[in-house]
Formats: C-alpha cells, sequence, structure tokens
C-alpha cells in the first residue's frame, strides 16, 4: 500500500493537495508479474455475477487505460481471452483521466441492433453489404448469418459475392488463413446457398456461417446472430397489394429466427408507399435524409439522389441530367421511388407537399363562425394489411374579405383502430366539435360499428348524428 505520505517523500507534493484535488488517499501495488487484465478479469467476474450474466454474454469489452498489458493486443483483447467470452469486439481507449467516460460512452452509443438503410438504385449498397458480411466472419468465425432478398436467386448472388472472398482474395487468404478453405479444396468449399467458415471453433452449431432464404422459401427452427434483409422488396413483389402483404408478413415471420441480441439489417430502395420500409417507417417518419438516426426501434439512414443543398450523393457517378433523363424514361413515379426513395412523388400526389404548405392556417387566423361535419372512411377489415380507418374533422367558413367560402381540414385520427376505440374517439371528437353530420359508406366493418355507437349513447348522453351512405350510390360522403 502506498498513502499520500510516502508520495510526499518521494515527490513535490502534499496529502493536502492530493486529496482536495482526486479524493485519494492511499493505493496498492499489483503483485509481480501481474498487470491491468489481472485486475480487469476479477472486477469482471464481480460485475458479471452482479449483474446475473455470463461470458457468453459479453459483446464489447472496451478498456480505458494508458498503461496496457503490451503494446499489442489490447488489454481488452488479453481480458477478453481470460474470461472466455468468444462473440464481442475488444479494443482499448486511451484517454487518460477521462478514459473511463470515453469508454462509457462509446459503449453506450447506438445500442440500437435494427438497423434501416435506404439508398438510391445503383449506389453500391449491396457491395459495402457485402463487405460489412466478411468483416463479421474475420471478427467472429462463429457468427450464423442468413442473407434475405426479394429472391433465392439474388440471395445465392450475394452469398457467392462474400464465398469468393475467402476463396480467392488473396490477401484475405494471406492475412486470415485459419478462416479460409485450403488450397486444394477452394472450388469445393461451401454449396450453392450456404457455406461455412473453416475457422469455426462452436462445432455444436448445426446452422452455416452463411444461408440464404427469400419470402417464398422457409427458415423455421434455425437460429441466426445476423440477419441480413437486401432488396428483399423488388420490382416484381411490389406490383401487388398481395406481393407487398406476403414480403411484410413474411419478414415479420423471421423474428423468431434471430437469437437474443442479434442484429437485424434492412437495405433497400423505396417502391411503394406501402412496402416494408414504409412500414417500418410509418407515417410519422418525415425526413428526406437522415444518416443513422434513431426512429422507434430501428437506427435509420435514408438517402436520396440528391444531397440536402441540391447537390449530387455521388457525383463520381451521376449528375442532374442522369436523373432528369431517368426520370423521363421510368416515369416521375419510378425515378421519385428509385432514385429519391420518395414512393409517391409531387407531380403525381393528390395533395404535393407544396400545395399542403402553402395551405396551412394558423388555428388564431381561422374564421370564428364555422360549419363543422366529419366523414368517416371505413378499412373493409381490421386485418393487417388493409387500409387504415379515418376519421376526418372539416369546417366551412367564410375568411376576411373571401367572396366564397373556404373548407378547412381541423382534425385527422386514423390507423388500425379497433371499433371499441374508433366509437368512443368519434364521441370525444363530437363532443369537441359539434358536427352536423358523420356521413361514411356502409362497409361490412359497419355491421359492428353501428351496434357499438348505440351502446355507447347512454354513457356520452347523446346519439352520433351518423349518415349512412351505400356503397353503389353516386352521392359522395
Amino acid at each position: 500500500m502506498v498513502t499520500n505520505a510516502a508520495l510526499e517523500k518521494l515527490v513535490d507534493t502534499s496529502d493536502e493537495w492530493i486529496t482536495t484535488r482526486t479524493g485519494i488517499k492511499e493505493r496498492r501495488i499489483l503483485e509481480e508479474g501481474k498487470g491491468n487484465a489481472d485486475m480487469a478479469y476479477r472486477a469482471s467476474l464481480r460485475a458479471l455475477k452482479d449483474a446475473g450474466l455470463e461470458a457468453k454474454d459479453v459483446e464489447a469489452i472496451i478498456m480505458g487505460t494508458v498503461t496496457p498489458d503490451y503494446p499489442f493486443p489490447s488489454s481488452a483483447c488479453v481480458l477478453e481471452d481470460m474470461l472466455g467470452v468468444r462473440k464481442a469486439f475488444s479494443f482499448d481507449v486511451n484517454a487518460a483521466c477521462c478514459g473511463f467516460l470515453n469508454a462509457l460512452a462509446i459503449a453506450d452509443s447506438h445500442p440500437c441492433k435494427k438497423r434501416l438503410w435506404l439508398d438510391p438504385r445503383n449506389h453500391f449498397k449491396t457491395t459495402i453489404d457485402i463487405a460489412d458480411l466478411v468483416q463479421w466472419i474475420l471478427c467472429y468465425p462463429d457468427v450464423r448469418i442468413l442473407i434475405a432478398s426479394g429472391t433465392r436467386d439474388n440471395a445465392i448472388k450475394m452469398l457467392k459475392a462474400v464465398k469468393a472472398h475467402f476463396q480467392y482474395n488473396e490477401y484475405l487468404r494471406y492475412f486470415f488463413k485459419e478462416l479460409c478453405p485450403n488450397a486444394k479444396n477452394v472450388e469445393d468449399f461451401g454449396t450453392l446457398d450456404a457455406f461455412t467458415c473453416p475457422g469455426r471453433k462452436d462445432k455444436t452449431l448445426r446452422e452455416p456461417t452463411c444461408s440464404v432464404a427469400s419470402p417464398d422459401s422457409t427458415v423455421a427452427g434455425m437460429h441466426y446472430e445476423v440477419l441480413k434483409f437486401d432488396d428483399l422488396v423488388n420490382e416484381t413483389n411490389s406490383r401487388t397489394k398481395e406481393g407487398i402483404a406476403q414480403v411484410n408478413n413474411w419478414f415479420k415471420l423471421t423474428n423468431p429466427l434471430l437469437e437474443r441480441g442479434g442484429y437485424r439489417d434492412v437495405i433497400g430502395t423505396r417502391y411503394d408507399y406501402s412496402d416494408l420500409y414504409g412500414e417500418i417507417l410509418g407515417d410519422s417518419f418525415q425526413k428526406d435524409y437522415c444518416l443513422a438516426e434513431l426512429h422507434k426501434d430501428y437506427l435509420v439512414t435514408k438517402r436520396s439522389f440528391f444531397l440536402p443543398d441540391g447537390s449530387v450523393l455521388f457525383p463520381e457517378r451521376y449528375d442532374r441530367e442522369f436523373y432528369e433523363a431517368e426520370r423521363r424514361e421510368m416515369g416521375s413515379y419510378n425515378a421519385s421511388a428509385q432514385y429519391l426513395n420518395e414512393p409517391v412523388p409531387d407531380s403525381s400526389a393528390f395533395f404535393p407537399r407544396d400545395v399542403v404548405e402553402k395551405s396551412m392556417i394558423s388555428r388564431d387566423k381561422l374564421p370564428k363562425q364555422r360549419s363543422y361535419f366529419q366523414t368517416l372512411d371505413l378499412a373493409a377489415s381490421q386485418s393487417d394489411d388493409s387500409d387504415n380507418n379515418a376519421l376526418v374533422t372539416c369546417s366551412v367558413g367564410w375568411l376576411k374579405d373571401a367572396k366564397e367560402a373556404t373548407l378547412f381540414v381541423e382534425d385527422i385520427y386514423a390507423g388500425h383502430i379497433l371499433p371499441e376505440t374508433l366509437v368512443e374517439y368519434m364521441y370525444k371528437k363530437y363532443a369537441k366539435f359539434k358536427p352536423a353530420q358523420i356521413r361514411t359508406e356502409e362497409v361490412a366493418f359497419t355491421v359492428l360499428l353501428r351496434p357499438i355507437a348505440h351502446l355507447m349513447a347512454p354513457r356520452f348522453g347523446f346519439h352520433l348524428p351518423l349518415v349512412w351512405i351505400p356503397r353503389d350510390t353516386k352521392q359522395s360522403k
């Protein structure tokens, strides 16, 4: 043990100076032959016990130190080996006194393991994704990865590209010999739709290192640390509502395949407003451009052919004239979806954004005298792939110096809403706005809605002024 008094004899300092600045009174000397990793090992065992975890649960080891055990490997890697951790990335942070805070900040950054990456067409998304897959295998030879694409053929092509690096990439084969097939067996490495890394240590795993899947295949019973969905939405399966629903539902069915703590990467380009990427983003996502921003439970990157300042994202390959030529050839809708990641271009939208923005008015400028009505658009069913129910509250009034009455949309309530919740909301909105009528078409959902509305009337003390319009009528709601 070394006290402050002992240090006073060695350097020009005092107990008062040390204590007031650091709070330290005494420190211990580690026994001969031991280093930082040995101390960290004891602390790690206690931390794991307190957290109720085991070494196999550790995903990262970040050690803050300016006195590592060796120049390399890092002390974090030495600790990784001592703990028997096999699926973690480990490194040291050399930041002196603030090393612990820096390490803590790194560990706390981007804990999200679901990532959505939307880039324009032909901007090398899949090429970068292949590089990421190779990196996964180099860092974690025991990893199990599922490569999923819109068609099985595309998934196989992607797997073939990953496999080729371990077969023929001379640099990779030189530096990572243990992870590559030997020269005699290089042509026989793996199969058409799967391969297993020769450097895998856990021989009990039954899944290959990489395997493929598509929405028309079954992968039940398998388990993976990484699910890669690359171009799961394509020009074929996005043509119909049924095709979009099939992809969206299949994507949900892959949830049980992912090991706890695993990673889910979704990479692609928009095709339709209701495609898988639109379902992940939801109606609340309004950004045209973002880089690794947390939205709901996904880390979202969304980029367009153009950067926010109007310049081209990939000027080494494209220019504005290229986009205009593609737009003329593909049409505004396809070009907007494929190159701008906006599946509803302003040119074909019923309510373009610039028109909506120009039409906005603050509530304090609304005319005081207004007449209200509501329209209720009911979905044909309550299934996940059905349209939304929507209750829209409108008013009519005269703005100052206006020659004609103006229609105002004051409130919109939409979503997959249960009948009881929808009716309760209708009563609350009626109490607020007092609409003269609530007009809606008669659909299958009406069978549920009508009796629920009558049952709730005594609770609220009034009946809703519902007007039911037959679907085949020419009368508009």
